[in-house]
């Protein structure tokens, strides 16, 4: 990587965890982010997050990165992060793609024994807690994100 001087306006891509390691540590005032949600979407990448089995795994994955962020991030730095939801199931989860067939392994719905099917995972609350227990964060707001003509969806139950 480049000197941090020269990454100014600057798109680094690659993995999280190997390129927040090449930034000294508290040398970034922001981070604004949106992580793929758990057992959404199949962006057809090996390793990729969000595919993880269990909720549980996904959430450690994301501590471990938000770990790093936290070294990088200076001590008056920001965090901003928009994390979904997802409900407890094992149906085949939504796909985005157009004209091709879901990975249905990759796209089995998860289920977790301690939540009951149809209820939510309560992963954004539940991430927000091990930020603060885990890894010292400080949650000073949370934004709801009201959506007051969202699309209605059809449920019988």
């Amino acid at each position: 990587m480049k000197d941090i001087n020269e990454v100014v306006n600057t798109i680094i891509q690659g993995d999280v965890l190997d390129v927040l390691k090449k930034f000294p540590t508290e040398s970034i005032d922001m981070v604004m982010t949106s992580p793929p949600y758990w057992a959404q979407r199949d962006y057809e990448t090996d390793g990729q997050l969000g595919l993880e089995p269990t909720y549980h795994e996904y959430l450690e994955k994301l501590w471990q990165i938000f770990g790093e962020v936290y070294r990088v991030l200076k001590t008056t730095g920001t965090v901003f992060i928009n994390l979904g939801d997802t409900y407890n199931g094992n149906k085949k989860g939504k796909d985005d793609r157009i004209n091709k067939k879901a990975n249905t392994e990759n796209f089995q719905k998860r289920k977790d024994k301690n939540v009951p099917t149809k209820s939510l995972c309560l992963i954004p609350s539940r991430f927000a807690i091990g930020m603060v227990d885990k890894l010292g964060y400080t949650i000073r707001n949370q934004i709801i994100w009201h959506k007051p003509n969202a699309m209605p969806s059809s449920v019988k139950d």
